[in-house]
């Protein structure tokens, strides 16, 4: 059975977190390196809303290049590093 890549890349981000909570418990911060990479608009909504739940017990930062009106509807700093 094959899954797309934005499916994989969902399980494996669930996974290390919730290894990372087994390991370290929920006091530790989450840097992400752009987890939507392999999204659909769907997965996408999903998965911040899953951070947006997440941030209610740790830091999280989020680097990325996607600009989604839903995304910035979260309670959240944004710094622009573009040029």
């Amino acid at each position: 059975l094959s899954h797309s890549f934005g499916f994989r890349e969902e399980m494996y981000l669930c996974f290390r977190i919730a290894w990372s909570e087994f390991l370290f418990g929920k006091s530790f911060p989450l840097i992400l390196d752009d987890p939507f990479l392999g999204s659909d608009d769907y997965r996408e909504n999903a998965l911040i809303d899953l951070l947006n739940s997440l941030s209610e017990d740790r830091q999280i930062i989020i680097f990325t290049n996607r600009k989604n009106n839903y995304f910035n509807q979260l309670n959240c700093n944004c710094v622009d590093i573009s040029t």
